[in-house]
């Protein structure tokens, strides 16, 4: 399953964010029961991120690994720190339902209870709910 984490860079200490305002992502390959193995993480609500999990840093070593060719050691210097968040399909298939804001509020950005992750069987997703 092609998955896609998202990750920001910082200091070691995380008190500063290096590549502010940027937008990352990589695409890797999980099994099924790695996959089960990132949902349970993120349902332990434990972690900011699959970074602070021990149990996920071979996950996390191939992120890093997918990354190798991007050059940030070169352009940042080896005092950084690549934070790998929960894959995007995690996020959606574990969100838990908050969908109670009142009409006159933006309910666009809030997900709905009946939001399903479809399997477009060429390696991508799309995310369906019914009115949408």
């Amino acid at each position: 399953m092609l998955v896609t984490v998202t990750f920001d860079i910082t200091t070691p200490d995380q008190k500063e964010t290096v590549a502010a305002e940027t937008y990352f992502y990589v695409d890797i390959e999980v099994t099924d029961d790695e996959y089960k193995k990132i949902g349970n993480s993120f349902d332990t609500h434990l972690y900011r991120g699959m970074f602070e999990d021990t149990g996920l840093s071979d996950i996390c070593d191939r992120c890093r690994a997918a990354l190798s060719d991007w050059g940030f050691e070169e352009e940042l210097g080896d005092d950084i720190l690549i934070r790998f968040d929960y894959p995007v399909e995690t996020r959606i298939d574990h969100a838990e339902c908050i969908w109670t804001k009142s009409s006159d509020e933006d309910a666009e950005e809030l997900i709905p209870p009946n939001a399903k992750l479809l399997d477009n069987e060429d390696g991508t997703y799309t995310v369906w709910w019914p009115g949408k």
